[in-house]
């Protein structure tokens, strides 16, 4: 398969000029035939957020916003790399907690740059209305993010989240009641539909976290 042969080398491209605490460094790779045939990267210990949905204990609020702050930051440094860099497949087997960070990691689906990749690449119920149709932009990831924060929060399946029939989206009056408005208020920008009313720089988000809190 010839494009993930593509998709695979721009991932090793990306990862080599790539420097950030919370993604795992390409160490080396494995080369047959004149071609990258594996990569070697960073041993990261922890668990993946899927892993953490499965389990009973519900999250803290606390620990909830950390968990965002680090995945904005993450996202705030790929999408100021030049070209910016896109993740395009964030969902929760995709970001996983570490003994102090959090890591985001698999970048096989990742592009660099501004031009239009008409393939369709992503996790269903994670991808946004406009990567469906091949036109990822940097707020897809911030949807991905968004979504991903949201089965956290509810501790559910993307599939088994209360939606409105009338938009066929999440319903956001349904979900994150656990958690601060402030932080309420962030995530639920991060997945509106709509390109013009979402939150779409991460930048933005996390001083918007900074605010203080309206009582």
């Amino acid at each position: 398969d010839w494009k993930q042969v593509e998709l695979f080398e721009r991932e090793v491209a990306t990862l080599a000029a790539l420097e950030h605490p919370g993604i795992p460094h390409l160490l080396d790779r494995i080369v047959e035939d004149g071609r990258t045939a594996g990569i070697i990267q960073t041993f990261v210990e922890g668990r993946t957020l899927a892993q953490q949905i499965a389990e009973p204990e519900p999250m803290s609020a606390e620990r909830f916003e950390r968990i965002l702050r680090q995945s904005l930051e993450i996202l705030a440094y790929l999408h100021e790399q030049v070209p910016p860099v896109l993740h395009r497949d964030i969902n929760p087997r995709n970001v996983m907690l570490g003994p102090d960070r959090v890591y985001l990691i698999d970048f096989g689906a990742v592009r660099v740059g501004g031009k239009t990749d008409m393939t369709s690449v992503g996790t269903f119920g994670f991808m946004a209305p406009e990567q469906i149709i091949g036109r990822a932009e940097a707020a897809s990831d911030m949807y991905g993010l968004g979504m991903t924060m949201v089965c956290v929060a509810e501790r559910r399946d993307v599939g088994d989240l209360p939606h409105d029939p009338s938009t066929g989206q999440a319903d956001p009056k349904a979900l994150l009641r656990q958690v601060t408005p402030r932080v309420r208020d962030v995530v639920l920008g991060m997945i509106k539909p709509g390109l013009g009313e979402r939150l779409s720089d991460p930048r933005e988000a996390l001083r918007r976290l900074d605010a203080p809190e309206v009582l």
